[in-house]
């Protein structure tokens, strides 16, 4: 995996297998601007399948690109000055909210939004939690990460539908921890030739560990299956404050026959992790997708594989979505049965303004419940 600066002179993407640049810029601060408008007015603009602009100066623009509209559309965007979110949507920034129709309408190419955001409105360390929500005339709402930028004061994020649109600081965000987590204890999963030990003594067919959180249902920066460190090198190259927004984990292993001392030889299952990962560099803050997938076999979905247990690794005969077989692990018993934690590493490579190369890890720790 590649991890690019993001230095004026070389904003490329990086973390290339999983992270992908979200957003550009396209209105300035001095950008000479065609209407002066008061709080409550309307723009509108007819635009059909060729794209173009339609702004509220100096607080808001959108960018439809060629080929989002089938035919031609009138836009109409209004400056809301009350805000109709829901408090899931996160918190939203006063002043950013504007009313964007035909309300519903969904965009075959996404529009590039742009919202002025003073960093006076921000605390330290929100800057790299800001997003773009939208909220549905069915009172849902699809929040995008943004791209920030301090020196103009400008949030920048991608939207495929029309809405109500305001600038929030989303709530489900984890911080990224400096250093390096501890490794994980192993442990013995229990099992026999006719099932696991269940939780009052009794054998079971196989044992099951699994877990999801998603921005819309159980979050996952409040539940604690998802924790993320990056290590000391990487720190000195991007800062601290790096944060995961909108995180989602759909992770399920089930592991079906045992050795004879107790640890499981077959499995099948995946972990899925995704989200923004937001960083700032200089005065940019910048959002990238994270797409992380491991899957028991081989191919694209899960398939039963062979797997050994050597230490505190699970080596499987067969998992895709990663350089290695082995997956470092622990286990440990809760109230309610016990819970597997498994790491997955991602090698990071920086690109430096002199041609030199950083490498380090960030390393997510999962954790699943039986």
């Amino acid at each position: 995996m590649h991890f690019y600066s993001m230095t004026p002179a070389a904003r490329s993407s990086f973390l290339a297998l999983g992270l992908v640049f979200v957003s550009t810029s396209c209105l300035q601060l001095d950008q000479t601007l065609p209407l002066d408008l008061e709080d409550g007015q309307v723009a509108s603009r007819s635009i059909g399948s060729e794209g173009g602009v339609v702004s509220v100066p100096p607080d808001f623009s959108m960018v439809v690109p060629a080929g989002a509209l089938a035919s031609s559309a009138t836009i109409t965007v209004q400056r809301r000055l009350s805000s109709p979110f829901p408090s899931d949507a996160g918190s939203v920034l006063p002043g950013t909210s504007f009313d964007v129709s035909p309300v519903g309408l969904t965009l075959a190419k996404p529009a590039v939004v742009e919202l002025r955001v003073p960093e006076s409105l921000l605390s330290a360390g929100e800057d790299v939690k800001l997003g773009v929500a939208v909220l549905g005339s069915d009172g849902s709402v699809t929040t995008s990460p943004g791209a920030y930028d301090a020196t103009v004061g400008l949030l920048s994020a991608s939207i495929d539908r029309l809405g109500t649109v305001a600038a929030v600081i989303e709530l489900d965000a984890i911080d990224v921890e400096t250093g390096l987590p501890p490794a994980l204890g192993g442990g013995n999963f229990g099992g026999t030739s006719s099932g696991v030990e269940g939780m009052d003594g009794s054998a079971s067919l196989g044992v099951r560990f699994a877990s999801t959180c998603t921005p819309s249902g159980r979050r996952c920066f409040s539940s604690g299956l998802v924790r993320a460190w990056m290590s000391a090198n990487l720190t000195d190259r991007l800062g601290t404050g790096l944060a995961i927004v909108s995180p989602s984990l759909v992770a399920d292993l089930d592991f079906s026959s045992f050795d004879s001392s107790g640890q499981p030889t077959s499995v099948v299952g995946s972990i899925t992790v995704t989200g923004s990962l937001k960083a700032r560099v200089g005065q940019a803050v910048t959002s990238y997708e994270l797409d992380e997938r491991r899957f028991t076999g081989s191919g694209g979905s899960p398939n039963q594989t062979g797997v050994t247990v050597s230490g505190n690794l699970m080596v499987f005969d067969e998992i895709a979505g990663g350089p290695n077989r082995d997956i470092e692990f622990g286990l440990t018993r809760i109230a309610t049965g016990k819970l597997l934690t498994v790491r997955l590493e991602e090698e990071i490579e920086l690109e430096n303004d002199d041609g030199s190369k950083t490498v380090g890890i960030v390393v997510l720790h999962v954790r699943l419940r039986r």
